[in-house]
């Protein structure tokens, strides 16, 4: 099965809203581990801090292939959206950015970071990756996030309607 993964980054020091609490990394590492070791053949995602990170890093763990799709250059990434937030990230990002290059599975899409549409197009690469990959039967999107869409632009959101028009099967794991 080929898994396309997204959702939510790690909050913010001192956010009032908690999408995905730097308390609860752990209890969402096991619940995308059970998934993605009973299906997933390859896994396919950005590399924010958070999800992201924590998908990629347990297909590594599990020796499955996975292809990392970035919305524009990966230092340009890194800066908007891996070190910004607490935890140790940018290792893990280093790692594995190096890795998937080294086995020519990343994929940089050279967006500009100033266009915010950059992470739909991101998502639909990713989506569009894992549905074309194995066929929409064997095509599965899992999302981590609280299941509220923010206010204002929610790519986590976009990621959800854009895997149901797609007729993905969508696994939903909570983040908080």
């Amino acid at each position: 099965m080929h898994v396309a993964v997204a959702g939510r980054r790690i909050d913010p020091l001192h956010s009032e809203v908690k999408q995905f609490p730097l308390d609860q990394i752990e209890i969402v590492r096991q619940r995308m581990q059970r998934y993605i070791e009973r299906i997933a053949t390859h896994v396919y995602s950005s590399a924010a801090c958070g999800t992201d990170l924590l998908a990629l890093e347990i297909a590594r763990v599990l020796g499955l292939p996975f292809t990392v799709i970035l919305p524009f250059e990966s230092q340009i990434f890194k800066e908007h959206s891996v070190i910004d937030r607490p935890g140790d990230w940018e290792r893990t990002f280093e790692n594995l950015i190096h890795l998937a290059d080294s086995q020519n599975r990343l994929i940089q899409l050279h967006e500009s970071s100033d266009n915010e549409e950059a992470f739909g197009i991101a998502n639909a690469r990713i989506l569009g990756e894992a549905a074309s990959a194995g066929g929409k039967e064997f095509a599965t999107a899992i999302v981590v996030w609280e299941r509220t869409p923010a206010p204002s632009s929610d790519w986590t959101a976009h990621f959800v309607n854009s895997a149901t028009k797609l007729g993905l099967t969508i696994i939903d794991i909570p983040s908080v």
